[in-house]
């Protein structure tokens, strides 16, 4: 089976949870259905019921073991370790069972009932979702038919070969089917993972080719931040639902265009948002795209604005402020808490330019570096050289208003 994450192995024991919940009922209803057929057969066929003190007594300490399973899984919540030894204790005491009963039974001389209860044992382990559990599933299973079989006098090599050779075979494709529903499991989580900041395309690649296209990369990037003005008091007159809500809706446009322009949404910032083109994949136009974007983003809030005036809400404006710069990039946290990030003076930068945007009265505002790159692919205007905080140089700043006229 393919290796998982600790929150991915907690979330599939949860899974075997649920799954032995359903067998522990299962059992149940198998062995009472099976009481009722052998009555049933044994009376048409005339053959007396097996009613040894001895056979009643471990069918019975069966049935309260198996009622007290049913109701410790009701209550139980399952830890990696826990997946493990409890199914490992259900199915030794089935087994031995099952072995004891056949042994015991006037007309177990007939191997076929015991063999073929083994299996249906065994086909169980399909809900563990462990290769361990299946493995020891198919050993206990073949330990109990060689023990009747020498037990009870009917050896046979042909016969018994074939019979394990079966249970080896059901194993194997129990095996395999467990190990294709969790490696669908951990793609489907790290595609959904992965999809939360980046294109699809992107997010479908990078599964395929593995964790090695998110090693740690120096790159020249375009960075943007945005944010809501004044939403701060905005938000003060709004209960905390409303403001959720308004961001979902305000957030879902934006990574939306974002996406559209295959830019990276690294991280919400409260009410702002930063976003990377230029990683994990490289891309010439990185300054163009962002820009491109940005603009959409504006185009985007004046329709949203439309709906909230007829609503008679207030409307809402955006900052840009994108940099061209070199970041490193990969990935920060750990397994278990991991994102991609991007680091470096440029991030500062971009952030801080942001915040130039009200000072000068621009919805978009892009660097010096950001303007040369794109060419004359916008048009706008220099502002001039604007102080930042954490640098010791002012930073020339562009107010730009739209795409140009040839772009």
């Amino acid at each position: 089976m393919p290796a998982v994450r600790e929150d991915d192995a907690s979330i599939v024991s949860e899974y075997a949870l649920r799954g032995e919940r359903v067998l522990a009922i299962l059992r149940l209803v198998f062995w009472g259905f099976m009481a009722v057929a052998s009555a049933v057969i044994g009376g048409l066929s005339g053959e007396p019921p097996e009613t040894s003190r001895a056979r009643v007594l471990v069918v019975f300490g069966w049935l309260v073991f198996g009622i007290a399973v049913l109701l410790l899984l009701r209550r139980a919540r399952f830890t990696p370790r826990r997946a493990l030894l409890w199914p490992m204790l259900i199915i030794i005491v089935d087994t031995a069972v099952i072995v004891y009963l056949n042994l015991d039974s006037a007309r177990a001389a007939r191997p076929e009932v015991g063999t073929s209860i083994l299996a249906i044992l065994l086909a169980f382990s399909v809900a563990r979702f462990s290769a361990f559990l299946v493995w020891f599933g198919a050993a206990l299973a073949i330990a109990g038919i060689l023990i009747q079989a020498m037990v009870l006098g009917w050896f046979n090599a042909r016969s018994v070969s074939i019979v394990v050779v079966s249970y080896l075979s059901l194993a194997l494709l129990i095996w395999w089917a467990n190990g294709q529903i969790t490696r669908m499991f951990v793609d489907v989580r790290r595609r959904e993972h992965l999809a939360r900041f980046l294109p699809q395309q992107v997010a479908a690649r990078i599964l395929a080719e593995g964790s090695r296209s998110l090693e740690p990369v120096q790159r020249e990037v375009s960075i943007l931040f945005s944010d809501i003005r004044d939403f701060t008091s905005l938000s003060q007159r709004m209960d905390p639902r409303q403001v959720l809500a308004l961001l979902d809706q305000y957030f879902a446009r934006m990574t939306a265009i974002v996406k559209g322009h295959e830019g990276m949404v690294n991280k919400f910032l409260g009410d702002g948002l930063l976003v990377v083109w230029g990683v994990p994949d490289p891309q010439p136009d990185h300054a163009t795209r962002a820009v491109r974007a940005a603009l959409e983003m504006q185009r985007a809030v004046a329709e949203l604005n439309v709906a909230r005036a007829a609503a008679g809400e207030p409307a809402l404006r955006i900052g840009i402020g994108i940099h061209t710069g070199e970041v490193a990039a990969g990935m920060l946290g750990g397994p278990d808490q991991s994102e991609y990030t991007v680091l470096g003076d440029a991030v500062n930068v971009a952030s801080r330019v942001e915040g130039l945007s009200k000072n000068v009265g621009a919805d978009v505002v892009v660097t010096e570096s950001t303007w040369r790159h794109c060419g004359s692919s916008f048009a706008g205007e220099r502002v001039g050289a604007e102080p930042v905080k954490g640098r010791d140089e002012p930073v020339v700043v562009y107010r730009v208003t739209g795409a140009s006229a040839g772009a």
